[in-house]
């Protein structure tokens, strides 16, 4: 720690001379830790290091919460959906992109058709809730679970049908 150093002295008055006064008055003059000798200088540069460091963290704290604040939110598609369903498999991947596979069955038009849906790092996923729609993950989907699928692209005409989904909403 620093200790700033007062250094006494004798200053003379000038011209003026005051009666009854002597000719020359202490006064007091503040030393730097460099004048002093007590610090060596190393207590200052050790400030604005840390001072530097602190205004350096804070301003990494607004602008990280500005990128969060700021961060688009996931915008459900509008369009009718092209698939309502129930999920029958939950396959987790985790690999080049692909967070997992599901299999889901529809049931309309009292037809069973039967999808392998792969989920991707694009797939929005929503939970429906009071006509409200709120974000999800893959870890959300639950077997037995009723959902609606918007393709993202072309499926493969197969039996199972396979296609990769751009949104899921999950179905309360």
């Amino acid at each position: 720690m620093a200790h700033w150093g007062v250094l006494r002295a004798q200053t003379p008055i000038g011209d003026h001379m005051i009666p009854g006064r002597p000719q020359w008055l202490p006064t007091r003059t503040l030393l730097s830790p460099d004048q002093s000798g007590t610090a060596g200088g190393t207590s200052r540069s050790y400030s604005v290091k840390l001072i530097k460091r602190v205004v350096m963290v804070g301003v990494l704290m607004v602008v990280t919460t500005l990128s969060l604040l700021c961060a688009p939110t996931p915008t459900p598609l509008e369009t009718p959906a092209d698939l309502l369903g129930f999920v029958t498999e939950i396959s987790p991947i985790g690999v080049g992109g692909i967070i997992g596979q599901i299999s889901v069955e529809s049931h309309a038009d009292k037809i069973v058709s039967k999808f392998v849906i792969t989920i991707d790092d694009g797939t929005l996923v929503f939970r429906q809730h009071d006509n409200n729609l709120h974000p999800a993950g893959f870890e959300a989907l639950e077997s037995k679970q009723w959902l609606k699928v918007w393709f993202a692209g072309p499926v493969v005409e197969s039996f199972p049908v396979q296609g990769t989904a751009g949104q899921i909403v999950l179905v309360e």
